[in-house]
This record gives structure tokens, sequence and C-alpha cells, in this order.
């Protein structure tokens, strides 16, 4: 009997554990959606992100996120990392431009960029 239960709270620890990574890496893409989402609308505000492509982006980020996780375990050369998260930063990207975003949406988002680099 004590041994049920103790194996029962390791096994809601470990669920909590892992419910709990999972909001950070929601939130973290939450973030980047309002990120996108700020750029797009500062152009056009009609153009802003619908509840589908937001779905889509959280599950591209998430995706990327456990990704570059799998990728800090493994290696172990700082330069190899930042080459990897890079790349997979870029991929992601990539894929919600190319993928989820309009048309209008992705020249909205170019011109917004743009702005703020000739700002800086």
């Amino acid at each position: 009997m004590k041994q049920f239960l103790c194996t029962c709270i390791i096994f809601l620890s470990l669920t909590m554990i892992a419910v709990g990574q999972n909001k950070k890496m929601v939130a973290k893409a939450e973030k980047k959606i309002e990120k996108i989402n700020t750029q797009i609308t500062s152009i056009d505000a009609s153009l802003a992100l619908s509840e589908a492509q937001k779905k889509e982006i959280i599950a591209i980020e998430i995706k990327k996120l456990k990704a570059i996780k799998v990728a800090r375990k493994e290696m172990n050369d700082k330069d190899a990392l930042k080459a990897k998260v890079k790349e997979l930063n870029k991929a992601a990207g990539k894929e919600v431009s190319q993928n989820v975003l309009t048309k209008e949406q992705r020249k909205a988002r170019s011109k917004a960029r743009k702005q703020k680099k000739n700002k800086n």
C-alpha cells in the first residue's frame, strides 16, 4: 500500500512539472503572437491575427521550443547550440510567415519591422 501511494505521489509530481513547463512554453508562444500581432496592426488594424492563426502559431512555437530544449540537453558546444537555436528560430519564423500569415499580413509585418529598424 505504501509503495502504491509513493508511486502515485511521484507520478503526480512529474505530471505537475510537465504541465508547469508546458504553461511556460504556451506563455512564450503567446508573447510571440502578441509581438507579431502588434507589428501587423501597427500598419493596418483590420489585418489582426485570427484565432485559428493564433492557434497555429502557438503550435509552431511550442514545437520550436521543445526542439530547443532537446538541443540544449544534447549539445555541449555553446557555439553549435547558438547556431542550432538560430536555425530553429529561422525555420519557425519562415513556417509562420509562409504557412500562417496572409500576403497582406506579411507585407504589413515587413513594413512594421522596417519602420522599427529605421527608428533605431
